[in-house]
């Protein structure tokens, strides 16, 4: 699978966790684990598999803003912050 269609997947389940938050707010009380759980659940594993197989891989780091520059000049390692970035967005504080 290319990060194209990762990128694409995350979006979209980051989208329904908003519909649900948005449309459906404390509609049906099992509804809300979708988007309080399940959808960042979800996220949290594909960010995961992404920062275990290609964190170390990289270049840069979190030291200077040039190595954080260079860490996200690779593709996965990008891929991974958005995700972690939609993760932070999309889950529903209570």
């Amino acid at each position: 699978m290319s990060f194209e269609q990762w990128f694409s997947i995350a979006n979209s389940l980051a989208v329904i966790g908003w519909v649900f938050l948005f449309f459906l707010p404390r509609r049906w009380i099992w509804l809300n684990n979708i988007p309080a759980y399940v959808i960042p659940m979800i996220l949290s594993f594909g960010y995961s598999l992404l920062i275990a197989h290609f964190f170390f891989a990289s270049e840069g780091g979190f030291d200077t803003l040039a190595g954080v520059q260079q860490l996200f000049t690779v593709p996965a390692i990008a891929l991974a912050g958005w995700v972690h970035l939609l993760i932070c967005l999309t889950k529903r504080r209570t």
